[in-house]
C-alpha cells in the first residue's frame, strides 16, 4: 500500500487493521501495525507510531514468530529512534533485530542492521565502532550481491571518512 501518500494510506490501513482484529489474524496485525507505525511517524505523531511498533513486537514475541520480530526491532529502531535522532535508543532496535538475523541466518537483516548501527554510531561520532560495523556489512553485502546495500555502506563509510579527515580512505574500498 506504497501510495506515497501516508495520509492517503492511513485510513485504509487503520480499516484493514480493524478487520484483521476482528478475524483474529495476529500475523495480519503486525503488518498492518507495523505499517501504520510509519505512517503515523512521517505524519509526524511519533508517539501513535511508537505505540504502533509496540503492539507490533507484543504480538510478535506472543506468536514466537523471531523473524518478525527482528524486522519489527529494525523498524522501530529505523522509522522512529533514528529518525528522530535518538540513535542509541535506535541503535539498540538494531542491535536486537542484528542478534535474531543471526540467529535465524537472515544475511540480508543481518547485513541492514550492520549498517545501521554503522551510520548511527557515525552520527554520535564513534567512528571506530561505525566503520567496525560498516566494513562488516560490506562484506556482506559484497558476499550476497545486495548492490544497494553496498552503496549505502560506502556513503555512510565516507561520513566517518570526511568526519576524520581520511578523505582518501574511500579510493581503498
Amino acid at each position: 500500500m506504497n501510495l506515497g501518500q501516508p495520509a492517503q494510506a492511513r485510513d485504509p490501513l487503520e480499516a484493514a487493521l480493524t478487520v484483521k482484529r476482528r478475524l483474529g489474524n495476529r500475523p495480519g496485525q503486525i503488518d498492518s501495525l507495523t505499517t501504520l507505525g510509519t505512517v503515523y511517524v512521517f505524519l509526524g505523531d511519533v508517539v501513535l507510531g511508537l505505540s504502533a511498533f509496540e503492539e507490533s513486537r507484543a504480538l510478535c514475541q506472543a506468536l514466537g514468530d523471531e523473524d518478525a520480530l527482528a524486522r519489527s526491532e529494525w523498524a522501530t529502531g529505523g522509522a522512529i529512534y533514528e529518525g528522530i535522532g535518538e540513535y542509541e535508543r535506535a541503535i539498540g532496535h538494531f542491535q536486537r533485530a542484528l542478534e535474531l538475523s543471526r540467529k535465524l541466518r537472515n544475511r540480508a537483516l543481518e547485513c541492514r542492521s550492520l549498517l545501521m548501527i554503522g551510520a548511527a554510531s557515525v552520527r554520535l561520532g564513534d567512528y571506530a565502532a561505525g566503520r567496525a560495523h560498516l566494513d562488516q556489512a560490506l562484506d556482506i553485502a559484497r558476499q550476497i550481491g545486495d548492490r544497494p546495500a553496498e552503496g549505502w555502506g560506502l556513503l555512510y563509510m565516507s561520513w566517518a571518512d570526511r568526519e576524520t579527515g581520511q578523505y582518501d580512505s574511500g579510493l581503498e574500498r
